[in-house]
């Protein structure tokens, strides 16, 4: 299941900015929901609140996780989600794919990481090696508040930190309507139709 929220999610969310309804959304429609105190410029602070507000629904996540519905997550509902081959085991490629549905982390930082959990340095990933990473308190279940403890140190607010200066242009540490503006105007009209809303805003998650 995709981290992503689906187009009836993103058109919510595009209409939420398109305050006059027209069907496009103007440099200064999007800085209106950006800047949260309204004093002209958005702040990386602000910028991670809005982005913050729109992550997906984790909670949706854990429980298309949790076949049994009994509010928890085991080895073998891991692994149902991880092992794509079915073979009952999670290889470096089936991790990737996994957790890149959910962020786009590096290789090397996922390369790491898989290496940490695979304890027996056998190249893949058991159901006891996955459950482990994923339950913090050793009773053998994973809780919704440990999946997203979890799941929130893989996306954690670097790359968010690095997206939002890649927008600062002139690196005054705040984005203005033309900073932002840019980012989401692919076709340089001066404004943003749901199909550049659309191809942009999944960049954040």
């Amino acid at each position: 299941m995709s981290y992503f929220l689906a187009d009836p999610e993103l058109k919510a969310i595009f209409d939420s900015y398109d305050k006059d309804h027209d069907g496009v959304v103007t440099g200064a429609e999007l800085m209106a929901g950006f800047d949260l105190n309204k004093d002209g410029k958005v702040s990386f602070d602000e910028f991670k609140k809005v982005i913050s507000k729109y992550r997906g629904d984790l909670k949706k996540l854990f429980d298309s996780y949790d076949k049994n519905k009994d509010g928890h997550v085991d080895a073998k509902e891991l692994l149902q989600e991880f092992d794509l081959n079915k073979d009952g085991k999670v290889s470096f490629e089936e991790f990737k794919t996994v957790l890149k549905k959910y962020k786009d982390i590096d290789d090397d930082h996922l390369k790491q990481k898989f290496t940490s959990m695979d304890k027996d340095k056998n190249g893949t990933l058991e159901p006891a090696e996955l459950l482990c990473e994923f339950d913090l308190n050793k009773d053998g279940k994973v809780t919704f508040d440990e999946f997203k403890k979890v799941i929130n140190k893989f996306k954690g607010e670097g790359s968010l930190k690095k997206r939002f200066d890649s927008y600062d242009k002139n690196h005054d540490g705040f984005l203005d309507a033309s900073e932002l503006l840019r980012e989401f105007d692919l076709n340089k009209d001066s404004k943003i139709s749901f199909d550049e809303f659309k191809k942009v805003w999944p960049k954040f998650h």
